[in-house]
């Protein structure tokens, strides 16, 4: 009706339709947080897979400015920079997968903020030498302070904070509770001063020897916080660690468990020091020491329980001046 005879009434009534039914863009989003920020219009219907250049279809501010089929029912437009605002328009006849075409040009403006403060350790690896200094690089982005924390689990506990979801996976507001007064102990708060780079990331080498001097051997747990944060929103990072110098390898076979140590530093046998193993009930299942060659072997018996006797853990301790571990239960090779 409105393409035989344009009439307000009928405008209306096809905007409408449309608004429900038709062919459309949903929402907008500016993605800001990455590094690499990017501007997306989501559509109602899927876009078409493969063979139509969009890039026609999106009229763009200025030149440096890519089109990107994101997903599905996304386009994204790349090249758009931290603090800068951008009119886009998606054109008349922008086509999806079903034969539809967008009816008439939607125009947007949108504001590329800087990204949110935020902080992360950039890796799982959870063993410090204990020669040298000890430290732990983290990053952040559009800070310069960060609130930390650290925790220190005994051996006791480390098969409930694995089994809890704890230890080596970022660590949820609601569970801190529980863990610091269950499965950690707080030993020491501080802060660290950061580079602020604005809106780049930036690595930070934390130093962590004054924080632990004096300690026994042990499993740590260092959170590190945005100030004034939402825990909920913009949660903490968390970074396990041990500093040890005994490096361990188990080997599982018809006749027992195999387990070998060795020194970190000099990758020297290590003789004379306590093996354990652990069951998922957290019960200790045997307990031997290494010969002259760092090798102990469990009987085949121990390894064979089901359930709560399966073993999970493997233990090594060095009298009260060291300790490291093997999880059983986690993929052979990390």
């Amino acid at each position: 009706a409105q393409a035989i005879q344009p009439r307000d009434d009928t405008a209306t009534a096809l905007d409408a339709a449309i608004a429900k039914y038709g062919f459309r863009i949903v929402e907008t989003e500016v993605q800001s947080d990455s590094a690499r920020p990017r501007i997306c219009a989501v559509f109602s219907e899927d876009l078409v897979k493969a063979g139509v250049d969009y890039a026609p279809f999106v009229q763009l501010p200025e030149p440096g400015l890519t089109v990107d089929r994101a997903s599905a029912r996304q386009l994204c437009v790349e090249g758009v920079e931290h603090g800068k605002r951008y009119a886009v328009t998606f054109r008349e006849g922008l086509p999806a997968a079903d034969g539809q075409t967008l009816v008439k040009s939607v125009a947007v403006t949108l504001y590329v903020r800087d990204r949110t403060p935020a902080v992360a350790f950039p890796g799982r690896g959870y063993v410090l030498p204990r020669t040298g200094s000890a430290a732990i690089p983290v990053e952040t982005v559009n800070t310069d302070t960060l609130e930390l924390s650290l925790f220190r689990v005994t051996d006791r506990n480390l098969l409930r904070a694995i089994q809890g979801d704890y230890f080596g996976a970022p660590m949820r507001a609601y569970a801190e509770d529980a863990f610091s007064g269950e499965v950690g102990e707080r030993l020491w708060t501080g802060t660290a001063s950061v580079v602020r780079d604005v809106n780049r990331d930036v690595t930070t080498r934390l130093p962590m020897d004054g924080a632990i001097a004096g300690l026994s051997a042990g499993i740590y747990a260092l959170k590190a916080a945005i100030p004034g944060a939402d825990p909920y929103e913009d949660p903490a990072a968390w970074q396990w660690f041990v500093i040890s110098d005994l490096g361990v390898t188990t080997m599982l076979g018809v006749d027992g468990l195999h387990v070998f140590v060795r020194g970190l530093g000099d990758a020297g046998a290590k003789a004379g020091v306590t093996v354990e193993l652990v069951s998922r009930a957290n019960a200790v299942l045997g307990s031997t020491q290494t010969d002259a060659m760092g090798y102990a072997r469990f009987d085949a018996g121990l390894t064979r329980g089901h359930g709560g006797a399966e073993p999970a853990l493997v233990v090594v301790k060095d009298g009260a001046s060291d300790l490291a571990f093997l999880s059983l239960t986690d993929p052979e090779f990390d």
